[in-house]
């Protein structure tokens, strides 16, 4: 390896390691040194229920009486910082312990009878590798192989009425952004994580996340990342001929702020996450949540975390989580919990990408961009997205577009296409999504271990969720209006209708009728649609762009013929609702046979006068 592709790596490293540190306490002053996650051991305790004493109660006697045990018993002192949505308490051991001594003091306190569970309040931080500046191409839209092929979802929906919660660093006011930005809220408690100078406040903008020397027992700088910008720009950046595009250009964005300088706790992020399964909690219900964070050491799936997950599974939010950039096969939480989308990066060339979480708790991975070194440039190989030019400064600086890597946009990446399948369908299961969207994967360039199903592919899988949520079309075909004039030197004429019918509640979209020709006729003679259907005669087919709920239309159709004998036509009705393995789909009939007189010449004459006039 060269020493650009070191130092880059040696770069990677010093950024990664350097997130894993907490901030509790202390002022937002740049120069302040701060307390490290090590220095302060913090619980998540959920004590048992007792009569009298609810969730949203102060702890029961029986609590209190654990934890008098808990400091008699370890001889140490705790403290209560703040009760959880879901009844469980943060509770701080003021005294340093090891990571080993406190994860003993976990397992001993969970086997008190007046405890439900006892689990660490983990650090996590942002699944993004340090970003690189930007390019003009957004090849993981766009390109045919390894791409996601957005622009074949986009035919159908474009996230118009899907809203994202993003659970993430905030998000700042970016001119591709503000059009779909809907207020959010702050979930940070801790000033010196929050640099904001407040706590919890419906204020969910990124104030940006830098890092001076000396905080966070970190010896280096580390400049703004704006992460939640980044991953709001790759999910819905607007349409509006400026920047980028994002996966789902016409959804809305939900800004909800958990992470800040060094990362965030937990409990937060776990609020943040209970906080949408509440649809009366903001202005409109979500529909997908994103979560590009994972912890900052491997473990299982605590309680809270799968609990606050169920509870947004189950109000029919979609939950996509990134593997983290670990490069390992270790299973970082909340990606490694139940029900989850769990996602990792793959690269432009259809591989996994080098940083990129792997494992049988992996669902499938997306594009997350890998650019080799900071010198070059002309691959083009990361994520391209919004971003903001300040560095060094809580606030904003001026609006930018970087290319970012990490398994946060391949997460992003999944959650835009989430929008785009509850746009389309918007009583979709939690469960039909993740069948669409598994299902749509494609292989790697070479098997990788531990990468789920394959690549996303958004059109695939539109076309999966449009299979799933099928309308029941049919087509029948009526008449027997055959006649044969022998003065047409052998000619004759067939014509008959087809009827199809939208017989469900939902609209079919992107309807094509296809008929077949006996080898005994000539060609078709006319085809006239009803209801807005064009028809094309050379191919005998016609399209709707959409059949309302219930709604019947006709086609008339005229063939010419050799033969007097009756003749089996068919006819064949899809749209993207509907297999045409279906027996309803297509039909068979038998028309034709000889007819004489002068009501028929004169027939054939208006329709050979027809034909002449359309011509």
């Amino acid at each position: 390896m060269d020493s650009i592709a070191k130092n880059y790596n040696s770069f990677h490293l010093l950024f990664k390691s350097s997130l894993l540190l907490l901030v509790l306490g202390g002022s937002t002053s740049a120069n302040v040194s701060v307390a490290a996650p090590q220095d302060s051991q913090r619980m998540i305790v959920k004590f048992r229920a007792e009569p009298g004493f609810s969730a949203s109660s102060l702890p029961s006697p029986t609590a209190m009486s654990a934890l008098d045990r808990l400091e008699a018993r370890e001889q140490i002192q705790t403290k209560l910082l703040k009760k959880m949505g879901n009844g469980a308490q943060v509770i701080e051991v003021n005294q340093g312990f090891s990571k080993a001594q406190l994860y003993g003091l976990l397992f001993r306190l969970n086997q008190d009878a007046a405890v439900e569970y006892a689990e660490p309040d983990l650090w996590m931080v942002p699944s993004a590798d340090p970003t690189i500046p930007n390019s003009s191409q957004q090849w993981y839209l766009s390109q045919e192989t390894y791409g996601i092929e957005a622009q074949s979802a986009w035919q159908y929906a474009t996230g118009e009425g899907a809203v994202v919660a993003v659970v993430d660093s905030g998000v700042a006011p970016h001119e591709d952004l503000l059009a779909n930005l809907i207020t959010g809220y702050d979930f940070i408690e801790d000033l010196a994580t929050a640099a904001d100078g407040d706590g919890r406040d419906s204020d969910a903008s990124d104030p940006g996340d830098y890092i001076p020397i000396n905080t966070c027992d970190n010896e280096y700088e580390l400049l703004s990342t704006w992460h939640g910008t980044q991953v709001a720009g790759v999910i819905a950046a607007q349409d509006n001929d400026i920047g980028i595009v994002g996966v789902a250009p016409n959804a809305k964005l939900l800004s909800l702020r958990v992470l800040g300088r060094c990362g965030g706790h937990s409990s937060d992020i776990i609020a943040a996450i209970e906080s949408v399964a509440d649809a009366s909690q903001y202005e409109v219900p979500i529909d997908v949540l994103n979560l590009s964070l994972n912890s900052d050491e491997p473990g299982v799936c605590g309680a809270s975390y799968q609990a606050a997950i169920d509870a947004a599974l189950a109000a029919g939010i979609l939950v996509v989580v990134s593997t983290g950039n670990n490069g390992s096969t270790d299973e970082y939480p909340p990606a490694n919990c139940q029900g989850v989308l769990a996602v990792t990066a793959s690269d432009r060339d259809g591989m996994l990408a080098q940083y990129a979480g792997r494992g049988e708790y992996v669902s499938l991975a997306a594009p997350g961009g890998q650019q080799r070194t900071f010198d070059d440039l002309d691959n083009y190989n990361g994520i391209l997205t919004t971003g903001n030019n300040s560095l060094r400064e809580y606030q904003p600086g001026n609006d930018s577009y970087v290319q970012a890597n990490g398994t946060s946009f391949s997460a992003a990446v999944v959650s835009g296409v989430g929008a785009l399948l509850r746009s389309y369908s918007p009583s979709a299961t939690v469960a039909q999504l993740k069948a669409a969207i598994l299902a749509s994967a494609q292989p790697f360039a070479v098997e990788q271990e531990g990468s789920g199903a394959g690549i996303l592919n958004a059109g695939q899988a539109l076309q999966n969720l449009l299979v799933a949520t099928s309308t029941d079309l049919s087509v029948t075909m009526l008449g027997n209006n055959g006649f044969y004039v022998p003065a047409l030197a052998g000619g004759g004429f067939i014509s008959y209708r087809v009827m199809i019918d939208n017989q469900s509640e939902q609209p079919a979209t992107g309807v094509k009728l296809e008929l077949g020709l006996p080898q005994q006729t000539v060609s078709f003679v006319d085809i006239t649609a009803s209801d807005q259907g064009s028809c094309v005669l050379s191919t005998g087919s016609c399209e709707w762009p959409e059949l309302p709920a219930g709604a019947q239309t006709t086609v008339d159709v005229v063939v010419q013929t050799e033969v007097t004998e009756p003749m089996d036509f068919s006819a064949q009705i899809s749209s993207f609702e509907t297999e045409l393995t279906q027996a309803d789909n297509q039909i068979s009939a038998r028309f034709g046979g000889a007819m004489q007189g002068l009501t028929l010449l004169l027939l054939s004459g208006l329709l050979l006068l027809r034909r002449q006039l359309r011509k």
